[in-house]
């Protein structure tokens, strides 16, 4: 029977490759997991971490799948529809984001470039996700996510999207959801928050009826219901995105990521630098911690392409290293100069704390 405490260990560093965790996280999230888990069920854990798994990357995997369960105690993927639609729209919203850096001040245009420094941690939970961001990138991404009231009576960003403020992070949640879908952006200062939102009232000046100004949800509005309405149900593109999201430190040391625009079946990823879409590919197919699924076919493409296709899902994902990053399109006309100016402005100033009970 293997050592309870070596286990853990061994898992704790199999799991920070995919998510970047430090041993204050990582650590208690494992043991907390294998809890859960009887001697037997840590023997299954024990040899599926031991095995050659390369037989996956062909679809030729003949030894029997891990429980759910005993998956669920090392890296727990989103269950529930309203979670698994936010973090797929998180993973689209953060992709870009980084184009908006490169287009910033000297701080945020180096930030960008460096690689691994805009989202620094993920830790994955069973009913809620963390992220841990770099401060600047926090201003775009709230303005790609915050829902806003367009031109044309539809909604921008991910309709019911609502934010609270608390001391040292800040709660995403879906508002309406049950159970409440949430994702919480970890170690956010006041003046962090005032720097996003002074980024967001100079992208957008006139008046909303979505825009934040408490901590006091504002209801549902009719554009927002006739939007979610209208959405498909949580499908196996988006439990895909969710899943990659939850292991996103395996590109944490690129420049750079962009999420094309969505396909009924087909999520891609594509990057600069790091890693090679091959090694990816190969740590996605792991039997504990990569992708849920039973057996999985790594396909090699011209282009620096590979793809990965689960056999008893619908949902293909494409993995890309290019030479130069393809950056998201951002929108005409904005004089991306005085955002962040006024984002500097507010981050400029001494910190403090208003934080509406």
């Amino acid at each position: 029977m293997p050592n309870r405490t070596s286990l853990i260990r061994r898992l704790a560093d199999l799991r920070r490759q995919f998510t970047g965790e430090t041993d204050s996280t990582v650590l208690p999230a494992i043991s907390r997991g294998g809890q859960q888990l009887d001697p037997v069920e840590r023997a299954l854990l024990l040899g599926a971490i031991c095995r050659d798994y390369s037989a996956r990357l062909l679809g030729d995997d003949h030894a029997p799948p891990l429980p759910g369960r005993i998956r669920a105690a090392v890296l727990p993927d989103a269950t529930h529809p309203g979670q698994v639609q936010l973090e797929a729209g998180i993973l689209a919203a953060l992709s870009r984001a980084l184009g908006y850096m490169r287009l910033g001040s000297p701080l945020t245009a180096g930030l960008a470039a460096q690689p691994g420094r805009a989202l620094r941690m993920v830790r994955p939970q069973p009913d809620e996700l963390v992220l841990h961001l770099e401060p600047p990138i926090l201003a775009p991404l709230m303005l790609e996510l915050l829902p806003r009231i367009t031109s044309c009576d539809t909604v921008a960003g991910v309709p019911g999207l609502r934010a609270r403020l608390h001391r040292r992070h800040i709660e995403l949640y879906l508002f309406g959801s049950e159970p409440v879908a949430t994702v919480l952006l970890a170690n956010v200062s006041y003046r962090q928050w005032l720097a996003a939102m002074a980024f967001l009232e100079a992208a957008r000046p006139e008046s909303d009826p979505l825009r934040w100004t408490s901590n006091h949800p504002i209801p549902l509005t009719p554009e927002e219901v006739s939007a979610l309405s209208s959405r498909p149900r949580a499908t196996e593109y988006v439990h895909l995105a969710s899943a990659v999201l939850r292991r996103a430190w395996l590109l944490g040391q690129t420049h750079g990521l962009c999420v094309q625009p969505e396909q009924p079946d087909v999520l891609h990823l594509s990057w600069q630098a790091g890693p090679s879409a091959g090694w990816v590919a190969s740590r996605l197919v792991h039997p504990v911690v990569g992708l849920l699924g039973e057996r999985f076919v790594v396909t090699p493409h011209p282009g620096g392409l590979v793809s990965i296709a689960a056999c008893d899902q619908a949902a293909t994902l494409v993995l890309q290293s290019t030479p130069e990053t393809e950056l998201a399109v951002m929108p005409s006309g904005t004089a991306w100069g005085k955002l962040w100016s006024a984002w500097e402005q507010a981050w400029s100033t001494p910190n403090r704390w208003m934080v509406e009970s």
